[in-house]
């Protein structure tokens, strides 16, 4: 682990696509389900159940909120802030607030592209001055604001064929280094069960990076247990760092549920 984060800090987090976090959703929804609270988290707003969209996954996509939307600078088809740099933005809430409104149209207006996957409502029991609706409408009509992610005019993603596990990658002046996380790590959930990451199997898969114009074919071997760590210099030359741990064998035990557990919520007495 300490090697791997040595790796990760070089360079800037590296992302294509901006996606709306849906807060004002979560504000509204208010309680969790029961069977998916805990004792310590009751609330939608915490976010624990908010996933980014499957089919952004090649793009490395990165959460953005209403804050960080008026923040940014839109420049050469761009939207910037710090280190990060985006060339469109996804939205799909039920409810957004005004100002966040405000902004996507604004910054649409100005060339930015647009993924609107659904038309969200305002939020909150008093209209706002501006006129809410006439913002959709003027969404509604720019060519460069889409419905769905295959409308979009977009480039290619930074790698395909990324289905069975995760990713995350750094970019700096001397290339890129990108993280594969072992494809049984995706999709944890809690409770997580004792020996569960019990494996023998090796793991094949060719993806396609795209870096620089190119397009770079790679085969992806995890051998059980270990995950990947892979730098590509300026020049497209690939090599893997040897990050392996050999853990123990692990021994599964099998979850065995009887009554609640101490982290359920409680079930509401009649």
């Amino acid at each position: 682990m300490e090697k791997v984060s040595s790796w990760l800090k070089k360079g800037v987090t590296y992302s294509d696509v901006a996606v709306y976090l849906p807060t004002e959703d979560t504000w509204i929804a208010g309680d969790l389900p029961l069977e998916k609270q805990m004792k310590w988290a009751w609330g939608a707003y915490e976010q624990r159940y908010t996933y980014l969209p499957e089919e952004l996954k090649g793009w490395r996509p990165l959460w953005i909120n209403g804050d960080f939307l008026k923040k940014a600078n839109y420049k050469d088809g761009r939207l910037t802030i710090g280190d990060l740099s985006f060339s469109s933005v996804y939205v799909d809430v039920k409810y957004m607030d005004i100002e966040a409104l405000e902004r996507i149209a604004e910054l649409a207006g100005k060339g930015f592209t647009v993924c609107m996957k659904q038309i969200p409502a305002e939020p909150g029991l008093n209209e706002s001055k501006i006129n809410y609706q006439a913002l959709l409408n003027k969404l509604g009509k720019m060519k460069n604001v889409k419905s769905s992610w295959s409308q979009m005019a977009k480039s290619a993603p930074l790698i395909s064929g990324t289905e069975k596990f995760d990713y995350w990658c750094r970019s700096s002046e001397k290339g890129l280094t990108i993280f594969f996380a072992n494809p049984r790590a995706q999709h944890l959930t809690f409770p997580l069960e004792y020996g569960q990451s019990l494996n023998s199997k090796k793991e094949t898969y060719p993806i396609e990076i795209n870096y620089k114009g190119k397009k770079i074919p790679v085969t992806l071997e995890f051998n059980p247990y270990q995950s990947l760590l892979l730098n590509i210099d300026k020049a497209n030359r690939i090599s893997f760092i040897d990050i392996s741990f050999i853990p123990k064998t692990p021994v599964y035990q099998l979850r065995i549920k009887s009554g609640r557990d101490l982290w359920e919520a409680e079930i509401p007495k009649k």
